[in-house]
């Protein structure tokens, strides 16, 4: 299979392009995404993170902003339908780790 044209190199050349692009600009826009995979938006956020003073141009889809959001800015998302977990860094301090999986632990009965 050639890696560009699989879905996960598609979708992490589109990341290197909103990247690149950022780095030159100091601007993200995601105006034009129509949807996320979860292999171009966990680098994103990560370059997101890593880079506070970027500038973000939203995207206009509503129902990808709402994924957006959920998946960057650490909120939570669990009804009978659908969960997301955000990407949040895991402190060493192991209070603070349990506050953090809090979420999970609610929901983990659900899938045993």
């Amino acid at each position: 299979m050639n890696f560009v044209k699989s879905d996960l190199g598609h979708e992490y050349l589109k990341f290197c392009r909103l990247r690149n692009n950022s780095l030159k600009t100091g601007k993200m826009d995601l105006s034009i995404i129509n949807w996320f995979y979860p292999t171009s938006l966990l680098p994103l956020g990560i370059f997101i993170k890593n880079n506070p003073d970027l500038s973000i141009v939203p995207p206009v889809d509503l129902s990808v902003l709402y994924y957006y959001n959920i998946i960057t800015k650490g909120e939570w998302l669990h009804s009978p339908d659908r969960s997301y977990i955000p990407i949040v860094q895991i402190p060493h301090n192991e209070n603070q780790r349990e506050k953090i999986f809090e979420p999970l632990y609610s929901i983990e009965s659900e899938y045993i």
